[in-house]
């Protein structure tokens, strides 16, 4: 699954229609306490997860995050996203990390 938006706006960008959030809802009071569990102690840590309150808030947040993206790219949906990927007016790039290093 995704952990952040910019993934998620990749995602979309390149042509998925849905996306998997799994770390980010582990801590929402709608998380069970074994998904809350598992998920921190993935890393071998045992850790507690902070209570990040309703997964409501945190789903606005999200969508808030992909339509601010969407408007930068000059699409209003994911619907036209898609559509500009298929005629070709969506570029994307991709940088290895060295290249923005400055010589």
């Amino acid at each position: 699954g995704v952990q952040s938006l910019g993934q998620a706006m990749k995602a979309l960008a390149l042509g998925t229609s849905a996306i998997l959030l799994a770390s980010p809802l582990v801590g929402t009071d709608e998380a069970s306490s074994n998904s809350k569990q598992d998920a921190s102690s993935r890393s071998g840590l045992a850790q507690s997860v902070a209570s990040q309150g309703s997964v409501k808030g945190l789903i606005g947040y999200w969508m808030r995050g992909l339509l601010a993206g969407m408007q930068d790219l000059g699409v209003p949906n994911i619907t036209a996203l898609h559509k500009a990927l298929d005629d070709g007016d969506l570029r994307l790039e991709c940088r290895a990390p060295f290249s923005s290093a400055r010589a």
